[in-house]
């Protein structure tokens, strides 16, 4: 599965992910190829790109709980536009409380690793998604420490509040690469960032924000945050805010946007964990245990140049799972020391255009799941094709 930006599609590429109206209804099905027609179409939704999968590759397996967050994420960006927009207009933000209960009925008790699954985003809804899914991270990340629920509401709502500031910057800083900014940008949005939380004081209005909610979202609008522009206070940062920016971080890095492609998880994890003194550790360490990174039947890229697919995931640590080299159908166990010395997952496969030799046997015996084993089964009728 490759991202594919909007103006570089083509007839006759298969979507990776479905496509949903604002209503939830299905517009696009999984592995349903582009017409010239859905082109246009996906043009005039204003997205940024699509995920497509390579000619080679099969769609990977999707659950029930999978499609219900693909929906989930689409209807409920909507109901995130309407809190910003009460707020920027000095309303009463009513569905904020009814938003936050709902994340965290539905995200903040899970009892098993979640496959978090970024969503298509056009310019225009890119705030109000990641505002969604950064709610949805904290939801899950509070949980996973601990926190009593009075701190998880304020935290979810921190998290749906925390970017109101970023709708007032300007489209031409937007647009710019966070490598490219200079001096002015950062001070343009810290301004803004900074404005949206004054909007957000008891003494502009009477939303009743709890004080946990309005003391994060004080730390996280005083300063642009980033490893590339250091900033001394902010290692006085509370763990909700930490929990915050972890959230958003991941978030960022791995949803498509103007400035750059999106990136895997694992590449993600690798950046925050360069970061400890920015990135929480045991933050991370609580998002890495809240979601799944690696699934079984994923395909990987390994540090010998060769490529694999992970046969049997490794709860104790998603770096070292079981994996079946395709060039010569070895199974590497990446938990041990001896072949983790050599072997290593450098990240998820980027392509599936590949000539592959698995023989019947290795595949028969090694199935964890009727996912995997619709994956591996799609697999043999590639290569008998």
């Amino acid at each position: 599965m490759i991202f594919v930006r909007t103006d570089d599609l083509k007839p006759g590429m298969r979507v990776a992910k479905p496509i949903y109206n604002k209503l939830g209804v299905l517009l696009y099905d999984r592995e349903s190829p582009l017409t010239e027609q859905g082109v246009e179409s996906v043009k005039n939704f204003g997205l940024i790109g699509l995920y497509i999968l390579e000619p080679a590759e099969p769609a990977p397996p999707i659950t029930d709980e999978e499609i219900e967050f693909e929906r989930f994420q689409t209807i409920y960006m909507f109901r995130i536009k309407d809190i910003m927009d009460a707020v920027l207009g000095g309303k009463q933000p009513e569905s904020l409380t009814l938003l936050v209960d709902t994340i965290l009925k539905r995200y903040g008790s899970l009892d098993h690793k979640f496959a978090f699954n970024q969503n298509l985003r056009t310019p225009e809804d890119y705030h109000y998604k990641h505002s969604l899914n950064v709610a949805i991270l904290c939801a899950m990340i509070t949980s996973k420490l601990e926190l009593g629920m009075e701190a998880r509401r304020a935290v979810v709502a921190g998290a749906i509040l925390h970017d109101v500031g970023m709708l007032s910057v300007p489209k031409a800083v937007m647009e710019k690469d966070e490598a490219d900014f200079d001096e002015n940008d950062l001070k343009t949005i810290a301004n803004c960032l900074h404005t949206g939380y004054q909007l957000l004081q008891p003494s502009t209005n009477a939303f009743d924000l709890p004080d946990i909610t309005l003391r994060m979202l004080q730390q996280t609008s005083r300063f642009y945050y980033s490893p590339r522009f250091p900033v001394d206070e902010n290692v006085k940062w509370s763990l909700n805010s930490r929990i915050l920016q972890v959230a958003n971080a991941f978030d960022n890095l791995t949803a498509m946007s103007l400035q750059h492609e999106p990136v895997s998880a694992i590449a993600s994890f690798r950046y925050l964990a360069e970061y400890p003194d920015y990135f929480e550790p045991r933050v991370v360490m609580a998002l890495t245990e809240c979601i799944r990174i690696i699934p079984e039947g994923c395909c990987v890229e390994l540090s010998n140049g060769e490529k694999g697919m992970v046969i049997k995931a490794n709860p104790a640590n998603f770096m070292a799972p079981v994996v079946l080299q395709f060039k010569d159908n070895r199974l590497l166990d990446l938990s041990n020391p001896i072949i983790a010395s050599t072997h290593q997952i450098v990240d998820v496969m980027r392509t599936m255009d590949n000539r592959i030799e698995v023989d019947e046997s290795t595949l028969e015996q090694f199935v964890a799941d009727e996912h995997l084993t619709n994956q591996l089964n799609r697999l043999k009728g590639k290569l008998e094709g």
